[in-house]
């Protein structure tokens, strides 16, 4: 009699400790370890509150938002990076604005320090310091791996 009770407090315990311990996790605001190299952006800004002239939704295109008003060193060393992705780089734009291509609302709230990530929904979602520019490409890389496999 006792055995079939030690299976059944066995039983109970592999199915609630799971549970018991996600609920840990999830009160003490764990996250995990990230592996983007970017920051999160706390708001949920698109294109279309930024640009001008935002591009199409038709496609899946990931987003880079290069704010620079002349030539700026980091478009060639943008477009290096992006060549690596091979064919994959069909599935990114790069978009160098200038203050003059960006809202009113663009302009007070993208940094000209700053390089962007928006996904394909053209939601912008991560940013970059200017020179976080092989960060950017490789966490490029991971968002399109997945596209691999289809």
């Amino acid at each position: 009699m006792k055995t079939n009770h030690y299976k059944l407090y066995l039983i109970a315990t592999l199915f609630t400790l799971p549970a018991f311990m996600a609920l840990v996790l999830n009160l003490s605001h764990y996250t995990g370890k990230l592996q983007n190299q970017g920051t999160w952006l706390e708001n949920e800004t698109t294109l279309t509150e930024i640009m001008l002239t935002p591009p199409q939704k038709d496609q899946y295109y990931w987003h880079i938002i290069l704010p620079c008003e002349n030539q700026c060193p980091e478009h060639s060393l943008m477009k290096a990076g992006l060549s690596t992705l091979n064919t994959k780089s069909q599935m990114a734009q790069l978009h160098t604005l200038s203050s003059d291509q960006l809202t009113l609302y663009g302009q007070d709230h993208i940094s000209t320090n700053l390089i962007y990530l928006a996904d394909p929904q053209q939601i912008l979602t991560l940013k970059y310091q200017r020179s976080q520019i092989s960060d950017l490409i490789q966490d490029l890389k991971r968002l399109l791996k997945p596209m691999e496999k289809r």
